[in-house]
């Protein structure tokens, strides 16, 4: 769904040299007003990637080497993962 999105977006939106910047480095970087607005549809993923990455960390939780807590099932309601990694 995500991957859809951002298809779309960037088929029917008309770049102009405003929406990048290029580092001292050399590198091109997304400018700050485009980077808004791409950042300001962070809440219409939410729902649609929670349950993804909390199989993710439970994957990587039962997995490392690591005590590993996943403190949030399911997503119900909470804004975040909280992850506890203890080192032996």
């Amino acid at each position: 769904m995500v991957d859809r999105w951002v298809l779309m977006f960037v088929k029917n939106r008309t770049f102009t040299r405003h929406d990048f910047v290029e580092t001292v480095a050399g590198s091109c970087r997304i400018a700050p007003g485009l980077a808004q607005s791409l950042a300001a549809t962070g809440p219409l993923w939410f729902h649609t990637v929670a349950s993804h990455v909390e199989k993710v960390a439970a994957t990587i939780g039962a997995t490392s080497k690591y005590s590993v807590r996943v403190s949030t099932p399911n997503f119900r309601g909470f804004q975040h993962l909280v992850v506890r990694v203890t080192h032996p």
